[in-house]
């Protein structure tokens, strides 16, 4: 099994186009490639829409948690072919019990309504990202690429223990940060920009103030 997330998490990258086809020619005859489009909404395409159906080994997931805000509801779909459909369909079975009837209601009236889920959400990235984007240009000691997800794997300079790096600033800023570590990524964290505008300037402005006087 190949398995990867698009945008991926947690540069935000999406994938090159071809790069799905490449993968189906170069899969092991049998495998399956599993895409985890949880984030795909934020690429904003217009119509929705998947991999699946792009090769009949390609299996998609998505979820009603981060896009669309539903975090507590806990509900998602799975894309496959009639044979692996079943297949998880008896592994779910075995792991968990029915499904809220009225998680899924709701979930349902939303992807009804999705225009409006998916203004309110452009709205915010877009507000969100100019301020990120200030941030990266007026801190000292910090990059990164800004891909389509409200999200972003800054890279900084010196101690690559990110982990302990994470919890000095916790400390010093109160700002609570991803240790890129915990992605593979060492010398390095995730910042994630889905709050409020005023909660982001606040946060912003403290990591801001910390890595100018620590590159000062």
């Amino acid at each position: 099994m190949l398995g990867l997330t698009d945008p991926n998490n947690p540069t935000g990258r999406t994938l090159d186009e071809g790069a799905l086809e490449t993968l189906v020619d170069s899969a092991k005859s049998g495998a399956t490639i599993y895409i985890n489009e949880t984030y795909r909404e934020f690429a904003f395409p217009g119509s929705p829409s998947t991999y699946f159906g792009q090769a009949s080994n390609v299996v998609t997931s998505n979820t009603m948690t981060k896009f669309f805000g539903l975090g507590r509801f806990r509900v998602g779909w799975i894309l496959a072919d009639k044979r692996r459909t079943r297949q998880l369909l008896y592994a779910k079975w075995a792991v968990s019990g029915h499904d809220s009837s009225y998680s899924l209601w709701i979930s349902a009236h939303v992807l009804r309504k999705r225009p409006r889920f998916v203004a309110r959400a452009r709205q915010i990235y877009s507000q969100n990202v100019k301020l990120v984007r200030r941030f990266l240009e007026e801190t000292e000691g910090v990059s990164a690429e800004l891909g389509a997800a409200p999200f972003c794997l800054v890279r900084y300079k010196g101690r690559p223990d990110s982990v302990a790096f994470a919890r000095e600033v916790l400390d010093k800023t109160g700002v609570l940060i991803a240790p890129g570590d915990f992605f593979g990524a060492p010398g390095a964290f995730r910042l994630c920009f889905t709050t409020e505008e005023g909660t982001l300037k606040r946060g912003l402005a403290a990591l801001s103030e910390f890595f100018n006087k620590r590159s000062s």
